[in-house]
């Protein structure tokens, strides 16, 4: 029997499916000093409401669609200075042309060096990346927008045989742990292939070897 513990409550199950998909998505750090000290308190990985900036100055840092994406939206309603730290844009032609004809000033390949302040943001010092030269701007918001990573969280723990971030499995989506299956894109084996259509046929083969491993239990 295992016992399984979630926000939800407790249960135990003879049989445990894993079906988590590509685990849980994180926001990327920059690293930077302050970047932690000032999460929730001026440092932003998403926006929660838009109403929150409006009339301020917002830093956003990245240069992909979700970057951009908010400059856009954003550039009428606040200042919006943005640093990218590569030579190229990461997001759709007509997003990186919008923004370069819209009010954002935007500094390309710049980046975030360190972010200052007491108890809420106060500035943020950029620079050309690599570079001796830096400039310290006055900022009330910084949103950090350079995509996302994935992280088993606590699967990690479970004794599971992991290989780059996936479980490992046989043909019967049985992992190495008696009574416990994994499936979809947690799951790996070889020749794996990321499809859609294979996660749902994949699924179809966990439950159906629970089940067995089930009935034979339940015989013995």
């Amino acid at each position: 029997m295992f016992w399984l513990g979630t926000t939800a409550g407790e249960s135990l199950a003879r049989t445990v499916v894993i079906a988590a998909g590509p685990a849980a998505f994180r926001p990327r750090k920059l690293g930077v000093s302050g970047e932690a000290e000032f999460c929730g308190c001026g440092v932003a990985y998403h926006v929660a409401g838009i109403r929150r900036y409006v009339g301020r100055r917002v830093l956003i840092v990245g240069g992909g669609d979700s970057a951009l994406d908010w400059a856009n939206t954003l550039a009428p309603l606040a200042q919006v200075p943005l640093v990218h730290n590569l030579p190229k844009w990461q997001a759709h032609e007509e997003s990186v042309g919008r923004m370069q004809n819209s009010a954002v000033r935007y500094g390309q390949p710049w980046e975030l060096r360190e972010i200052e302040g007491e108890r809420q943001v106060q500035a943020a010092v950029i620079g050309p990346v690599g570079a001796d030269s830096l400039e310290r701007i006055a900022v009330d918001e910084i949103l950090i927008c350079i995509g996302f990573s994935t992280d088993l969280g606590p699967i990690r723990n479970w004794g599971l045989a992991i290989r780059e971030g996936q479980i490992e499995v046989d043909w019967g989506m049985r992992t190495g742990v008696d009574g416990v299956f994994a499936a979809g894109d947690i799951a790996t084996y070889a020749g794996k292939q990321g499809l859609i259509a294979l996660g749902f046929g994949e699924v179809g083969l966990a439950v159906d070897s629970a089940v067995r491993a089930t009935c034979t239990r339940s015989s013995v």
